[in-house]
């Protein structure tokens, strides 16, 4: 709108306001401040007959509103973290995230079962931490991560320009990437979303807007800043990972050529360029092939948001209905351990032994190596009775990951004490111990361990504590 606004009356005060509006769809969307780029170009360009000296004022302007918004947060950054950063400074974990050995175009998180966002920053620090050797400020983490991009894209070049088209079709793909949460599961509860996401998604919308810059073609040597805005965001965003909420601000420029599309269909129609109708009719057939292609499937996404809500539902204390969410997500991903890991849970903490038991060896059969799923099934066989799968099953888990959890130790420990194997017992307990284990009060009154109170092992321990 506000580029709009310039073209026929370029006064200062539109370019002020173009940066801080950039500015503030930069703090929102951190890939669109490749826009600044775009536009700047745009205005030494498009303006080329203007005075030099006038077009470089205007780019001026437009970098001091981007600064009346950016300036502040950097200082506040500075401030707070230590680093003058004008954003965030996940720009290199991010980019590693969409550009490694492991990407498909979605978003993994670096530590597998860790997608939470209270985690993002905490992982990418330790672990390039604990490459580096020494501590880092916000910078050098995402430094860190920019480097091992690089090292990637050096190291297999081939499979990376695979990566990135495959990242292109799905920026431009019908499918709705979801995050934490899919429109898709939303269509259960709202007749009007499911209505408008069957007829009218983007896999209608893009067609349609082919279509318009076909319509509007005439026009070109007046519209091409819309397209270089629109094919500039795209790549940004191709160049890290997909999510719908990512390409989203693509829908301002995608809806206005549908738009013009629709409204000039009557008019195209009547033209007697028969050449010219059919070439627009092929790239519309075209596109439309290419944009409902299936790269994914919507119900895993759908899945995804039903496996969260089930989630919550569970850390309120609603199992009951945290397992009926978690066997609707099942039925979407068939072939996902953790769902099936944490609908074992849900059965569980109802009381409904048995049925865990079932669900937990049912994600073993997925999934052989979960620790998580290993450590679950232990417990809920030890609190059975059932010491000797209880040991097998907690064995299973420091062979799969030693440092899993220093808890999985101390089970062992009480494990072998119920069976008054007293130097095995210590011994796994030093073990936990020595793993970080602390809850001390437990180690004194636990009834499992009383088996080797009497041990001159076990008052040492609880001597040296």
């Amino acid at each position: 709108y506000l580029a709009g606004k310039t073209i026929h009356n370029p006064k200062g005060l539109w370019w002020v306001l173009m940066g801080v509006v950039l500015g503030c769809m930069g703090l929102a969307r951190e890939n669109a401040l490749i826009l600044i780029i775009v536009i700047l170009f745009w205005i030494y360009v498009y303006f080329r007959t203007m005075p030099f000296k006038k077009t470089v004022a205007w780019g001026a302007l437009l970098v001091c509103g981007l600064a009346i918004i950016l300036i502040p947060v950097g200082l506040r950054n500075k401030i707070v973290g230590g680093d003058f950063v004008l954003t965030t400074s996940q720009f290199g974990s991010n980019l590693y995230i969409g550009n490694n050995n492991m990407s498909d175009g979605r978003y993994r998180p670096l530590r597998p079962d860790r997608g939470d966002w209270r985690f993002e920053r905490q992982d990418a620090t330790e672990l390039a931490e604990e490459a580096i050797g020494r501590k880092l400020s916000p910078s050098e983490v995402s430094q860190y991560w920019v480097g091992q991009t690089v090292s990637y894209i050096r190291a297999e070049p081939m499979q990376w320009i695979g990566l990135l088209v495959k990242k292109w079709h799905l920026v431009w793909n019908a499918l709705e990437v979801g995050d934490a949460e899919s429109q898709y599961a939303h269509y259960k509860w709202s007749f009007a979303l499911k209505w408008l996401g069957f007829f009218f998604h983007f896999g209608v919308i893009c067609p349609l807007a082919v279509f318009g810059i076909c319509r509007t073609w005439q026009y070109r040597r007046k519209l091409w800043g819309l397209y270089l805005i629109l094919i500039s965001f795209a790549a940004s965003v191709a160049m890290f990972y997909v999510f719908a909420r990512y390409r989203f601000p693509m829908i301002g420029v995608v809806g206005l050529f549908a738009a013009a599309g629709i409204a000039g269909s009557r008019e195209f129609f009547r033209e007697k360029n028969a050449k010219h109708i059919l070439i627009c009719l092929l790239l519309v057939f075209i596109s439309a092939i290419l944009v409902n292609w299936k790269i994914f499937n919507k119900e895993e996404f759908t899945a995804s948001t039903y496996y969260n809500i089930a989630h919550d539902l569970s850390v309120q204390g609603d199992n009951a209905q945290a397992a009926e969410y978690y066997n609707e997500a099942f039925k979407l991903s068939t072939g996902n351990a953790k769902i099936v890991n944490n609908l074992g849970l849900a059965l569980f903490k109802q009381g409904k032994v048995d049925e865990a038991i079932i669900q937990f060896n049912k994600a073993l059969r997925i999934e052989p190596n979960s620790a998580k799923t290993h450590n679950n099934l232990a417990i809920v066989l030890a609190t059975m009775g059932e010491t000797d799968e209880a040991i097998e099953h907690f064995l299973e888990v420091i062979r799969i990951d030693p440092e899993y959890s220093p808890s999985v130790y101390y089970n062992l420990a009480g494990m072998y004490s119920r069976q008054n194997k007293v130097d095995e017992s210590v011994k796994w307990l030093k073990m936990a111990i020595e793993k970080g284990y602390t809850n001390w009060d437990l180690i004194e009154t636990d009834k499992d361990l009383d088996n080797i109170r009497g041990s001159s092992h076990y008052k040492r321990i609880i001597k040296n504590r």
